[in-house]
């Protein structure tokens, strides 16, 4: 018997320290966030990671959000090759002491090494769910990057690593069975969601969606599954190649 892997988006979507310990990570995109949500999602997780340029976006939302510094946690460390970091970031962390780790392998991204440092701190705080927070719009070819470190699954399977945006959630369905829970009023609302075929085609057999599927092959040439949504809270999801899960979060699904 096939094991069910478990993706909680409700419980995702309003996390808190208390409920599921969980790392947040800010790369160099475009912070969308309400100030309420980011801070939120900031300063209830246990391990906060900027990477590179990542730093130069949070102060700026820090900025353009009119917030205290004070009023948010101290970031865990910056990582990166410092490439996009600027100077006055820099300082600033140094006198916050925050730790900065310096990755300069090329033949990574920083998103990727930013994961592969994140792994000592996972066990001894019991994280099992990882936030990186993103934009869907603007640099495909970065979205596809960040799809990539998914493929590459640099810390362990039972870790679960979600890409964020203010109107995204989405994450890499592995080959196997998949159950997915959403929130009921997504339900309701039609909020929409969609699975991307990223590894070639994939027979897939699908449970509690408008359009569900059963043993169809979708691909690139053939079918994908974009503006769908939900009949059901609970979601099924069984196919034998990698999906790129996509679910809209935002007011206006």
């Amino acid at each position: 018997m096939c094991q069910i892997i478990k993706w909680d988006a409700t419980s995702i979507l309003n996390i808190t320290q208390s409920d599921i310990p969980y790392a947040f990570i800010v790369l160099n995109r475009p912070i969308l966030f309400t100030s309420d949500d980011f801070q939120r999602l900031w300063n209830n997780a246990v391990i906060r990671v900027l990477v590179d340029g990542g730093a130069n976006r949070w102060f700026k939302f820090i900025a353009d959000n009119n917030l205290a510094v004070d009023s948010m946690a101290v970031p865990s460390y910056v990582s990166g090759d410092m490439d996009s970091i600027t100077e006055e970031s820099t300082q600033r962390l140094n006198k916050m002491g925050c730790k900065r780790v310096y990755t300069p392998d090329q033949n990574e991204t920083d998103c990727t090494k930013s994961l592969i440092e994140l792994r000592p701190y996972l066990e001894p705080n019991k994280i099992k769910n990882v936030l990186i927070v993103t934009d869907f719009g603007g640099r495909i070819d970065q979205t596809m990057s960040q799809i990539n470190t998914l493929f590459k699954r640099p810390l362990s399977e039972s870790v679960n690593v979600y890409l964020q945006s203010h109107d995204t959630l989405a994450w890499l369905l592995f080959p196997g069975q998949h159950k997915i829970n959403v929130p009921p009023e997504f339900v309701t609302n039609e909020v929409w969601c969609g699975y991307i075929p990223m590894d070639g085609s994939s027979c897939v057999t699908t449970s509690g969606l408008k359009y569900d599927l059963t043993n169809y092959t979708v691909g690139f040439g053939k079918i994908v599954s974009s503006s769908n949504s939900y009949s059901s809270s609970t979601v099924s999801v069984h196919c034998d190649r990698h999906l790129f899960w996509t679910m809209g979060i935002g007011k206006n699904g």
